[in-house]
């Protein structure tokens, strides 16, 4: 069943042609690209005095594991030759552990081996095989020329004919041609299609009574599903981490208030992998990461907070930080002691007393750099209300306020990692509420 979509449904524009020579031009994509604002009806009528009802459903993705061509650096893209290792074997059974209390309603997995391994150990025997679909759509990105290159083959990849287009692979994803094609962007609109033919029909149907749905699929794709339901377009390729078999979930509030219908995607949990490890390269030279944990505790509540300090520096036991420093908006009242931040400080051995940085209700992404991301190393940032997190992360990610409002830093709930080591423009968020 195909979803009627509200005129709004294009945030962002494709601009194609050919050259004088008959080559495809580059195709240009504006800086958001809005699924979700698709969603929500136009409708003004007044419903002042009918009682709204709010549902949230589930979507949950999943990477696969470790394949033969990941572990032997070869470019796999849509290609079907590679099957899981030991390893990637040993990460689905985790996945399944982990996953194993979800009441799944319903399962889409990609036709492509590793992925659909994966979801079948992930499914498990007690689930009703029957649930399970095989979409296309959901297979990796097409590569063309590119698969079944050997990313260690630099003769081959970087000084012949794919020099060019293997720096731009690696730069400007957005912008990537193979082929006579610009992979990226296609992904992007394979992962609007997913949305709007799959996905949606499924959890959106009351009739399918579908709250929670799993989704086994890929790097890439994964990453166009995720960038399609926060809003961003494909210059965030290679942005948002996909570990394998790394889980990330988003929800789907649906409000109805008489005949009208609004419907929010919701981050959750991002690329969450099990096994206490958090996705951080601590020791490696030139890596350099800001740490986001929204506050819970205030005042002398220091007894009740150490459970998740513990849990955090635990979580951080490796990472050594030059600057803790604690974030509120400017409504917040800052002789209150943040003892989140007292505690990560007095753990992580910190010498110099926390900061506390309160920013303005209009900060700009510059100005909430310059305040509390600039470093010459790793920050551990304690967001002490909702809104400062939103700042914080806008900040860290260079977006806008209504993208990073879809994502959600929970209190009490791990740690958000952004890397940062080539600036605030190519960052990448590796895991949201990591715990």
């Amino acid at each position: 069943m195909m979803m009627m979509m509200s005129p709004r449904r294009r945030r962002w524009l494709l601009t194609k042609g050919t050259t004088s020579n008959g080559r495809k031009k580059s195709i240009n994509a504006s800086p958001l690209f809005s699924c979700v604002a698709s969603l929500n009806d136009d409708n003004n009528n007044n419903n002042n005095n009918i009682k709204s009802i709010v549902k949230t459903k589930s979507v949950v993705f999943v990477r696969h594991g470790q394949s033969t061509w990941n572990e032997r650096g070869i470019i796999q893209g849509s290609s079907d030759e590679s099957v899981l290792t030991e390893l990637g074997e040993t990460q689905a059974r985790r996945s399944y552990e982990l996953l194993r209390s979800e009441k799944f309603d319903h399962c889409l997995r990609s036709p492509l081996q590793r992925a659909y391994r994966t979801a079948e150990v992930i499914w498990g025997e007690e689930r009703n095989r029957e649930k399970m679909d095989t979409i296309d759509d959901l297979r990796e990105i097409d590569l063309y020329a590119f698969q079944g290159l050997d990313k260690n083959d630099k003769e081959t990849i970087e000084k012949r004919e794919f020099a060019n287009a293997y720096a731009q692979w690696k730069t400007a994803p957005e912008k990537f041609e193979v082929s006579g094609h610009f992979p990226v962007v296609e992904l992007w609109e394979r992962g609007d299609k997913c949305w709007k033919e799959y996905i949606f029909p499924l959890v959106l149907d009351e009739s399918k009574s579908i709250d929670s749905l799993l989704v086994v699929a890929h790097n890439a794709v994964n990453q166009s599903l995720l960038g399609n339901a926060l809003g961003i377009g494909p210059e965030y390729f290679r942005r948002i981490l996909q570990n394998n078999c790394g889980i990330t979930k988003v929800e789907l509030t649906t409000t109805s208030l008489g005949k009208d219908n609004s419907n929010e995607l919701t981050l959750v949990k991002l690329n969450q992998t099990g096994g206490g490890n958090a996705p951080i390269k601590s020791n490696v030279d030139g890596k350099r990461y800001v740490v986001l944990v929204a506050a819970k505790h205030f005042g002398d509540k220091m007894n009740e907070a150490m459970g998740e300090i513990n849990t955090i520096h635990t979580l951080l036991a490796d990472v050594s930080f030059t600057r803790i420093l604690s974030v509120c908006s400017a409504s917040v009242d800052t002789n209150v002691e943040c003892v989140l931040t007292k505690g990560l400080s007095a753990l992580f051995k910190q010498k110099n007393l926390a900061e506390c940085v309160k920013l303005e209700t209009d900060a700009s992404n510059e100005s909430v750099q310059a305040a509390a991301l600039e470093s010459t190393g790793n920050i551990l940032v304690v967001a002490r209300d909702e809104k400062a997190c939103r700042q914080i992360l806008s900040g860290c990610l260079n977006i806008p306020t209504h993208v990073s409002e879809r994502i959600k830093v929970m209190p009490g709930d791990g740690v958000t990692i952004v890397d940062v080591s080539k600036g605030f423009d190519k960052s990448a968020v590796n895991c949201v509420n990591f715990i």
